[in-house]
């Protein structure tokens, strides 16, 4: 999201209410789909945009309601990185995750309805077909190892 695209033309911007409907509603899709979600209120535009500030407090007050994680742009580029460095190797009957790096947190969506359990000394919560794992050491394993796989 970026402020920018609260303003229509040079004299004319999006309600405040409906900015407020905006983000609201990216943060909720941002939750159904696990997504990542960024905003970008540039400094020029609290002049431009009478109720910017208003908005950017509105949009912190949410958020600190949600369960999600909060971070710059660089805290967020380091954890995308250690992110894609995590391998999941899949075998018969099994899913082997390698954490090369430490993680403070990471979570995995899994699509078939199959049976599992976790073998692995890594702190971990499931809640209805997610697994999230936290406090990841460098070089952890978890492997996930399923019953009845179609």
């Amino acid at each position: 999201f970026s402020d920018e695209t609260l303003i229509l033309s040079p004299s004319k911007r999006i309600t405040f209410d409906r900015a407020k409907h905006i983000v609201t509603d990216l943060i909720e899709n941002s939750k159904f789909f696990n997504g990542l979600l960024t905003f970008d209120f540039a400094i020029g535009n609290f002049n431009e945009i009478p109720y910017n500030l208003k908005l950017f407090t509105f949009l912190l007050e949410n958020l600190k309601q949600e369960d999600c994680c909060i971070g710059t742009y660089e805290e967020t580029a380091d954890w995308w990185k250690k992110r894609a460095a995590v391998t999941v190797r899949e075998e018969k009957d099994k899913l082997i995750i390698y954490f090369p790096e430490q993680i403070s947190n990471i979570t995995f969506k899994l699509i078939s309805g199959n049976d599992f359990t976790i073998e692995s000394n890594i702190e971990y919560e499931i809640q209805n077909n997610q697994i999230t794992f936290t406090n990841v050491k460098p070089a952890s394993i978890a492997e996930l190892n399923f019953t009845n796989r179609v």
